[in-house]
């Protein structure tokens, strides 16, 4: 599937697709509840959903890798990552969700470099 295709999707089978995802990395429902799931499908038009095609290709194995390294990231920083890491999570843009997968890979590489990190508090 290409990002291209996502706005052909129905409603139904995106959400299918984001919750076989959600499904694989339970930890992202903390992140992508589903009101804000069925908000970002109703988006799926916009040409810059990029968060949105990540979540729709669970078999994917580019898209495995992804949710995969993201939640091992998550899992290294600990506890309060996710309160940090979710309002810039649930950004939907190419170039939004490259800048939070880099903050946040590179906050996990600090730490497990054994680096000490401490996470902004989310505001």
């Amino acid at each position: 599937m290409t990002i291209d295709e996502v706005s052909a999707l129905s409603a139904e089978r995106a959400a299918d697709l984001v919750t076989q995802t959600l499904e694989q990395h339970p930890v992202l429902q903390q992140v992508y509840d589903d009101a804000f799931v069925q908000n970002l499908i109703r988006k799926r038009s916009n040409g810059d959903n990029n968060l949105l095609f990540r979540l729709v290709i669970p078999d994917d194995p580019i898209g495995q890798e992804l949710w995969a390294t993201i939640v091992d990231e998550i899992r290294e920083l600990g506890s309060n990552a996710l309160d940090t890491f979710r309002n810039k999570m649930r950004r939907s843009g190419y170039e939004a969700l490259e800048s939070w997968r880099t903050e946040l890979w590179f906050a996990a590489w600090l730490k497990g470099m054994g680096v000490t990190v401490q996470l902004e508090p989310a505001v």
